[in-house]
């Protein structure tokens, strides 16, 4: 296509956060046009736009400040100046094996840089916006990620697609229930997941992940069933015909927000390079809004009333059955747990 339209520059950059996909991608999100950003966890296909019979549902927020845009563009413009980062619309680029050692230290230099934000002086009391970037298990999105949950007076509400949640995010939401706080979840169904394969199509290994999601929550919300009991805990399971879902997010209280791509599960959590914007809001400024958004968010899930809502092995597919079943007996189901 590049060579067809030679006109027209359009270049496309390959950025390696691994040597290797299995072991971390580039999941940062967002799109800048000028003073704007407009920031959402989804990929620029046709089933997030909804261009045919079928939608994943995501998040979208359009946000006009000239020095957030300015800030992430900045990072974005020194990721590409690195030797390891190269066109892939190029045919004299090398070949992967040929950068290795560049791609390994590019990781490492991942690792440590962050968005050059302005300072914040002065704006005590204001809403404002902060965009956070980290890569790996103490990274700065991460523990803010864990400050936010931890810091919570009265009530959070989680978005994630796969409940995989890190054993660090799970005995967050333990504390606070155990505090007497208010915890809302609310999940893809597995049928609403992006992996999820009808029985009467071909099945695939990679069809087992939503059934292992659905295992990781039946067995948390057993634990935790004394909670849903007394409305402390709600969980929600998102389902829309056969339509996916694919939000992800974090709401504290009435004051704090994090807009982000992060699935919140290991994988985000050690191996891919993640984004987010973190919003707050002490006048309430955005309240209305954010209320609106969750109600439309709530529109098409069922709250869980108790574990056995939720299949249990013995009902999956043979096929599924099986595969599962397997996987444990080799323990490999652990490992899958830590990279998927």
């Amino acid at each position: 296509m590049a060579e067809k339209n030679a006109d027209v520059k359009f270049p496309i950059y390959g950025i390696p956060v691994n040597t290797r996909e299995a072991l971390g991608v580039l999941h940062l999100k967002g799109f800048i046009a000028d003073d704007c950003v407009l920031y959402s966890g989804a990929s620029m296909n046709d089933v997030y736009l909804h261009q045919h019979d079928k939608y994943r549902y995501d998040r979208y927020q359009l946000i006009h400040n000239a020095a957030l845009a300015n800030t992430m563009s900045g990072y974005i413009t020194t990721l590409l100046n690195d030797p390891a980062v190269q066109r892939l619309d190029s045919r004299s680029r090398p070949k992967n094996l040929e950068i290795k050692e560049d791609i390994r230290q590019f990781r490492q230099t991942l690792r440590t840089l962050a968005y050059n934000t302005p300072g914040s002086e002065g704006v005590n009391g204001e809403l404002t916006v902060t965009p956070l970037v980290g890569l790996g298990k103490q990274s700065p999105l991460n523990n803010t990620i864990h400050h936010l949950m931890f810091c919570t007076e009265h009530r959070l509400v989680m978005c994630t697609p796969y409940f995989n949640l890190p054993a660090l995010l799970i005995k967050n939401v333990v504390r606070l229930l155990k505090e007497g706080k208010q915890v809302e979840i609310i999940i893809g169904d597995k049928t609403a997941n992006d992996f999820f394969i009808p029985e009467d199509q071909p099945f695939k290994i990679i069809g087992a992940l939503p059934y292992l999601y659905e295992i990781n929550l039946r067995r948390f919300v057993s634990r935790l069933q004394r909670y849903i009991d007394n409305q402390q805990l709600t969980v929600r399971l998102w389902k829309d015909g056969d339509n996916s879902f694919h939000l992800k997010g974090l709401w504290s209280d009435d004051t704090w927000q994090l807009l982000t791509g992060n699935n919140l599960n290991p994988r985000a959590w050690r191996l891919d390079l993640e984004n987010a914007i973190l919003i707050h809001d002490p006048e309430k400024v955005l309240l209305e809004q954010r209320l609106q958004e969750l109600e439309q968010i709530r529109a098409y899930t069922t709250p869980l009333q108790s574990y056995t809502d939720l299949q249990g092995i013995a009902q999956y597919p043979v096929k599924v059955r099986k595969l599962i079943r397997r996987l444990r007996r080799i323990r490999i189901d652990r490992l899958i747990s830590r990279i998927l």
